[in-house]
């Protein structure tokens, strides 16, 4: 069987999107066994995942004992060919000592760091925009060329989706009714919240649920919007 390595260390909104692509290439070839190698606190996000059947854990700051132990990991799966979804020196490091023969990557233009390119067999050139689906759908299609694009799908464990459901009940939203989910795009800019929250209600007929992490532990929330936050690697749900 064909093994396929997909290498996307970070950053975890960037490896979301990429996923869209690795689904499709399981979707057009499903009889190819998919590996994934990416940063250790990105794993959660593609346990249980249709398709991918090994899942490599790199520690970025463990140093060189960190890229001994993934150089060994990837070496153990024997993979026929490793597509650098990413485009910097680090991730072409990864296809490069995993040991694959075929080892594809963006072209110069389409790479975080177009030098990394030395490190593989081959790029291919993407058309569009520089966006992390676009680019990983390029590579997918040289394996697949059927392969169409498709919004990523997460998998959530039945005990995640009731932990989650129980944090946002905390918050001060009822799970089982609608809201919306507001992510701030800047920490320093809350001025238009309070005009989310009411727009929220308005077309959704439900509250507006803010996510908030320890980049926006400051930053003011009008009074009618919950708030889950995160903070030091535990969720802490009040409302302001």
């Amino acid at each position: 069987m064909t093994r396929i390595l997909c290498v996307r260390l970070s950053a975890m909104g960037d490896l979301v999107q990429s996923l869209g692509a690795v689904q499709a290439l399981h979707a057009a070839r499903p009889e190819l066994e998919l590996a994934f190698v990416t940063q250790r606190e990105n794993v959660p996000l593609l346990e249980g995942m249709p398709g991918i059947q090994h899942v490599v854990a790199h520690d970025r700051r463990g140093g060189l004992s960190a890229w001994l132990r993934t150089r060994r990991e990837l070496r153990a799966l024997g993979c026929d060919v490793a597509l650098d979804l990413q485009g910097n020196f680090k991730s072409a490091a990864c296809a490069f000592v995993s040991g694959a023969r075929d080892r594809i990557g963006a072209a110069a233009p389409f790479r975080q760091e177009p030098m990394s390119r030395v490190l593989l067999t081959r790029t291919v050139p993407c058309s569009g925009p520089v966006h992390p689906g676009a680019v990983a759908l390029a590579l997918v299609q040289t394996i697949a060329p059927h392969a169409t694009a498709r919004p990523p799908q997460l998998v959530a464990t039945a005990a995640e989706i009731a932990a989650a459901a129980a944090a946002v009940r905390r918050a001060g939203v009822d799970p089982a009714r609608p809201f919306t989910v507001l992510v701030l795009g800047r920490a320093d800019d809350p001025r238009s919240l309070q005009e989310c929250a009411i727009r929220a209600e308005q077309a959704r007929g439900g509250p507006l649920l803010l996510l908030a992490g320890p980049a926006e532990s400051d930053v003011p929330v009008p009074q009618s919007v919950p708030v889950w936050r995160q903070a030091r690697g535990r969720s802490e749900e009040h409302t302001s």
